[in-house]
Parts: structure tokens; C-alpha cells; sequence
């Protein structure tokens, strides 16, 4: 799933990592199974190979969101990053579903929060 992200990301706009393949990025806990991208615009994913598709087997979500703050908060969290946000990380990282997904989270969280212990 990092490898797809990755690859997909690098489609010539601009994108970011969430979920599990931020998670794998940030904390690498858990096998990623499903990658989430936020996009300033739609992404050529046919160019790289991939297939648009509704289907609850996809492996990738791209998402452009309304909310345009979600690039400064990533580059607050890493300047020089790939990923979002841990807060927006851990959020995808659960919706993502699994039996393990709560202790991803967790783990993610533990990691990137534990300056403010």
C-alpha cells in the first residue's frame, strides 16, 4: 500500500500521506492496507496505473479537500514531510478498519504526541 501511495503521489501535483501509509511513514506498526491521499487537485492516477473504481476492495482513497489549511498543518508538524498531520493521520488510520486499527492509532499517537507528555 506505501509503495501505491507513494507512487501516486508522485503523479506531478501536489499530495500527502494519511492513514496507514502515513502511519507506516511516521510509526511503522501495522502491514498497511489501505492508503488515503489529500490532493489540491484531482490526481492523473491512470498515467501511474491506476483504476477508478467504487468498490469496497479499493486500496487507495484520494481526497481534495475543501479545507485548504491541511498543507500548513502538515508542514507545521514536518517541514520538509510527506505526510499530514498526526491528529488527521490517526483519524484516516481508523477509519481505515481493521481489528487492529484502535492500537495503530495508539501506537501512531504515542509516537508523534509524546513531546507533550
Amino acid at each position: 500500500m506505501t509503495e501505491q501511495a507513494e507512487r501516486a503521489s508522485k503523479t506531478g501535483r501536489r499530495a500527502l500521506l494519511s492513514g496507514d501509509s502515513a502511519a507506516d511513514a511516521l510509526a511503522p506498526w501495522r502491514i498497511p492496507t489501505f492508503a488515503v491521499l489529500y490532493a489540491e487537485s484531482s490526481l492523473p492516477l491512470e498515467s501511474a496505473g491506476f483504476a477508478e473504481t467504487d468498490s469496497p476492495e479499493a486500496t487507495l482513497r484520494v481526497v481534495v479537500p475543501a479545507d485548504r489549511t491541511i498543507w500548513a498543518t502538515a508542514a507545521a508538524w514536518y517541514p520538509s514531510g510527506r505526510t499530514v498531520d498526526p491528529l488527521i493521520a490517526a483519524w484516516d488510520l481508523r477509519q481505515s478498519g481493521g481489528s487492529d486499527a484502535d492500537e495503530a492509532v495508539d501506537r501512531l499517537l504515542d509516537e508523534e504526541l509524546a513531546w507533550l507528555r
